[in-house]
């Protein structure tokens, strides 16, 4: 992720890919929690999401892998009414804050220090960027990418091993004890998120099967440029007010590489930050246009993250 600071306000443009721990994923001592429901399946309006709980009762913990449009990033939430957060300022007890990965990776996902959040019934946790793929083959792939300036495609061979090779889903460090959710095999869920985000496209007006074969995804153009517009307008009464916020945002990309619609997509936030991240971007992103299997610029989109923070 392209983190661009400034001190009233942080903007997330891109996936990003975190440092790995060289400490084991999971010890002996950290609670092995049993799945507690199915998988369900939510059909939002601009997101697809994933969610289970795990754990007997006293134990339990709330699973939420949402994606906001096809790939290998997700937005994942992890609360518990039960286990609670190390403290109420979300201080870590390890300098090198909360990691999180799947089963059987040995090498932690260093998300550093996540948003906390308050869900309701489910208590209190974090929310953060994560991918399915280990740190390190997203790294590869994201380097060969940039060198040999293409988009790498993942094989539905290489995609159907990773998650039939899944068991589990490790936390450590943000929560008073380390766990494991026990999450079997990630092949049917994730299928089943898959058919959700072509329905997803699909209601976009984006054609799902040209974006499987796509040359080029939409490129920004000298986002450094027009992010530094995002970082110099923080809300004036939201700082007043103290509110923090992620915007989670889609921009339709036409074919001359314009942003011509905004949406803010399971906003949780107030409505000022969601209508200036809309009104910002609208106005100063520019774009290299995706192509499609043919080589011609093709109507698409690009998701982003918008996060604004205090100090």
């Amino acid at each position: 992720m392209v983190m661009l600071r400034r001190a009233s306000s942080l903007i997330v443009c891109t996936a990003m890919l975190a440092a790995s721990s060289p400490a084991a994923a999971q010890d002996d001592d950290w609670l092995q929690l049993a799945p507690a429901t199915s998988w369900v399946l939510d059909y939002a309006e601009d997101s697809c999401a994933l969610r289970r709980a795990f754990g007997d009762e006293g134990q339990q913990v709330l699973l939420e892998l949402r994606q906001y449009s096809p790939g290998d990033s997700m937005q994942v939430i992890v609360t518990s009414d039960d286990i609670r957060r190390n403290d109420s300022g979300f201080r870590f007890r390890s300098s090198r804050g909360v990691t999180a990965n799947f089963i059987p990776d040995t090498e932690p996902h260093n998300i550093g220090r996540p948003l906390g959040i308050d869900n309701g019934d489910w208590g209190e946790g974090f929310v953060a960027s994560l991918g399915i793929f280990p740190a390190r083959e997203r790294a590869l792939a994201a380097r060969l990418a940039s060198e040999q300036n293409v988009t790498l495609q993942i094989s539905d061979e290489r995609r159907a091993e990773r998650e039939n090779e899944i068991t589990g889903f490790a936390v450590g460090d943000g929560f008073r004890e380390d766990f494991v959710l026990l999450t079997g095999s990630m092949r049917p869920p994730m299928n089943a998120m898959r058919e959700c985000l072509d329905e997803l496209l699909l209601h976009w007006g984006i054609d799902a099967e040209a974006h499987r074969s796509l040359l080029r995804p939409a490129r920004p153009l000298r986002m450094e440029v027009w992010s530094r517009e995002l970082q110099e307008r923080y809300p004036t009464d939201m700082l007043r007010a103290g509110e923090q916020a992620i915007v989670n945002v889609r921009l339709t990309v036409n074919e001359e590489g314009r942003a011509s619609d905004c949406s803010v997509q399971n906003s949780l936030n107030e409505p000022t930050f969601d209508e200036l991240a809309c009104e910002l971007l609208l106005e100063h992103s520019r774009f290299e246009p995706a192509l499609d299997g043919n080589g011609d610029p093709i109507t698409s989109y690009w998701v982003t993250r918008v996060i604004y923070t205090m100090g």
